[in-house]
């Protein structure tokens, strides 16, 4: 998971990119974002950086993570804040942040969605495949 921020007017976050475990950023100049409901809703991304927001906790039972100081986390907060445009941070009907998903990863959901939907209809007594 990244956080995807702009490098043209300021660093400013477009919005969090959710993607497969297996996927990278890496080496990607233009990324096309999507709403994962809503899938035409789409915006370029160019000039940007990739913040990786996931960090380890535990690896292989060993604890990798320090936690920061109050103050290193009071920081972290102001610096998050700042990337944030004005409509996400005001508190009369702010705008929803994008979190939008990956080609990949959205297709992975839709494949899973698409499975369950079959387990259910092959095991429900109703038939659902009948047009009202």
């Amino acid at each position: 998971m990244y956080r995807i921020i702009t490098n043209e007017d300021g660093p400013k976050a477009e919005g969090d990119y959710i993607c497969l475990e297996n996927e990278s950023l890496e080496g990607v100049d233009t990324l096309t974002m999507f709403h994962p409901v809503h899938t035409y809703i789409t915006k370029e991304v160019k000039n940007f950086t990739a913040k990786e927001l996931l960090v380890p906790i535990y690896e292989k039972g060993e604890l990798v993570y320090q936690r920061p100081s109050l103050e290193q986390t009071r920081q972290y907060k102001e610096e998050n804040l700042a990337l944030l445009w004005d409509e996400y941070q005001r508190t009369v009907r702010p705008e929803q942040y994008p979190v939008d998903l990956s080609v990949k990863c959205w297709k992975n959901k839709m494949q899973n969605i698409e499975n369950v939907r079959k387990t259910v209809q092959k095991h429900s007594p109703v038939n659902f495949d009948i047009p009202f």
